[in-house]
């Protein structure tokens, strides 16, 4: 395995920052729920899972979208 060479711009790649909402997103979400008793997990698991779950999905999908797009003016030119 072998870095790519402008691997310290990837905090400003689409993808990068997508991929890091998920994960902060999905922490958050878990560790949220965590916090309540087993009726309050149902209920807001319930109530709004579908739409984190929607969410997640939207993040992965420009994630990958992210991935596939020319990002080069992102990058600092020497």
């Amino acid at each position: 395995m072998i870095l790519i060479s402008n691997w310290k711009d990837c905090w400003k790649w689409i993808s990068t920052q997508c991929f890091a909402a998920i994960a902060a997103g999905q922490s958050t979400y878990a560790l949220y729920v965590m916090t309540l008793d087993k009726t309050e997990q149902i209920a807001f698991i319930t109530t709004y899972g579908h739409y984190i779950a929607i969410a997640t999905i939207a993040l992965a999908f420009f994630g990958a979208f992210g991935r596939n797009i020319n990002q080069t003016s992102l990058e600092n030119k020497p």
